[in-house]
């Protein structure tokens, strides 16, 4: 991203983010809006690098959103390393310009590969495709007409993976809502009854392949959220340096120490987004990354607490927002528990 790109991206997210931010947050209400202007500002990539500095940016103005901008990032992926020639031809173009949403719908597979959980969804292979049964509790940016990869179990040892349309006929969606934070990300659990994916959906017969290709972007873009959160929080206790006639100087965690931990990660995930590799040792350094993310976020939200004291301990202030938003990155898919077991299987 260029010094120019950055200039409009940080005025393009000022004028149409930053005065949503409370309704995105309290009322759930979802950015698709600004997907489509990123998109049609030429901001998603095929690649992890870009992704991740716009999700960074985006995530210092507002977690949730950041959060729907990488799930639409993962979503180009899919189709990118995918092998249906149609999708390329068709859908990407329409993903990266924020045309069409577009969500991961694989969390129940992440955590299938950690050897937490069985595939929720079976597929049987038909002469026009896969028929496909199960239920996804959670599937996130799926905005009118949005495409999800799906990933499903095709006898006792294969699994194959597709990109669903939201209007494919069996399909069934529902809204999920009432969570702690991040309720504007339009999150829906998806129940499949005889859903047929035709041949063209396809993105692999071969999903243990194609996983091992996209997990790291996957990891590594979803980290530019805990970059941009952690960012905000040290901006929050920078300005409140003076509060209280210095007290805040007293308190163990000081933002000079969480901004050089920020810039240390920051260095370390962008090097491992532009120089990708098929190594198990790249992928270790992937997720040790994605897990020092999501505790500084948190080290930095809560301490960006104790700096704002009662004033932040208010229902609907920035400082309660980031807190909730820095719980979520220990939670979402990959879990920290999901992290810290698959690094000590590594």
């Amino acid at each position: 991203m260029t010094t120019n790109q950055g200039n409009r991206l940080q005025e393009l997210l000022h004028q149409h983010l930053r005065p949503l931010v409370k309704d995105i947050d309290e009322q759930g209400k979802y950015p698709g809006d600004l997907v489509k202007l990123l998109g049609q500002a030429g901001y998603f990539s095929v690649g992890p690098a870009e992704n991740l500095k716009l999700i960074r940016d985006v995530a210092t103005v507002c977690g949730s959103t950041a959060f729907v901008v990488w799930c639409q990032a993962a979503a180009i992926s899919f189709v990118y390393h995918g092998n249906s020639e149609l999708l390329k031809r068709e859908l990407l173009p329409a993903l990266l310009s924020g045309e069409v949403a577009g969500g991961t719908g694989i969390s129940n597979a992440m955590k299938f590969y950690a050897g937490m959980e069985n595939l929720r969804l079976n597929g049987e292979r038909t002469s026009s495709g896969y028929r496909i049964e199960g239920t996804l509790p959670f599937v996130s940016n799926l905005g009118p007409d949005a495409w999800f990869g799906v990933l499903f179990q095709n006898g006792e040892t294969q699994r194959g993976m597709a990109m669903a349309a939201s209007g494919l006929v069996g399909l069934t969606r529902k809204e999920v809502d009432g969570f702690l934070g991040l309720n504007g990300t339009a999150t829906f659990s998806c129940q499949f009854q005889h859903v047929e994916i035709p041949e063209s959906y396809i993105l692999t017969d071969n999903a243990d392949e194609l996983i091992a290709k996209i997990r790291p972007s996957f990891l590594l873009t979803q980290t530019g959220v805990a970059l941009g959160v952690t960012q905000a929080s040290l901006n929050s206790m920078f300005a409140l340096q003076a509060k209280q006639k210095g007290a805040n100087s007293f308190l163990n965690h000081q933002p000079e120490g969480l901004q050089s931990r920020l810039e240390r990660l920051t260095e370390r995930v962008e090097r491992l987004a532009e120089h990708p590799m098929a190594t198990k040792e790249y992928f270790k350094e992937v997720v040790k990354a994605r897990l020092d993310g999501a505790y500084l976020a948190l080290d930095a939200a809560q301490s960006e607490m104790m700096h704002a004291g009662a004033a932040g301990y208010v229902a609907g202030s920035s400082t309660s927002r980031r807190l909730r938003e820095s719980l979520f990155l220990t939670v979402v898919t990959p879990a920290v528990k999901q992290l810290e077991k698959m690094l000590q299987k590594l």
